[in-house]
């Protein structure tokens, strides 16, 4: 399968909404979040839903912050 997407063109390359939920480590409802709340394109044929692998950049590089190491707000702090 993976061969077959490495042929395939990125503006044609498209994924599931539980495909990029596991990808970027977020649950599925936070990606319908980002679709329903914050304009995430979809393409949606009839009852299926996919996302197209330039829009998720896009829209990933758009919401991308940089994180201040010495504010203490923004500080990360490791999962327990």
């Amino acid at each position: 399968m993976d061969d077959q997407l490495a042929e395939i063109p990125k503006s044609l390359q498209a994924i599931t909404i539980e495909g990029l939920a596991e990808a970027l480590e977020v649950s599925p409802k936070t990606v319908r979040r980002w679709i329903h709340e914050q304009g995430l394109p979809v393409l949606q044929f009839g009852g299926i839903i996919r996302i197209s692998v330039v829009d998720a950049e896009q829209f990933l590089g758009r919401h991308r912050e940089r994180i201040d190491p010495a504010d203490e707000q923004t500080k990360i702090r490791p999962i327990r």
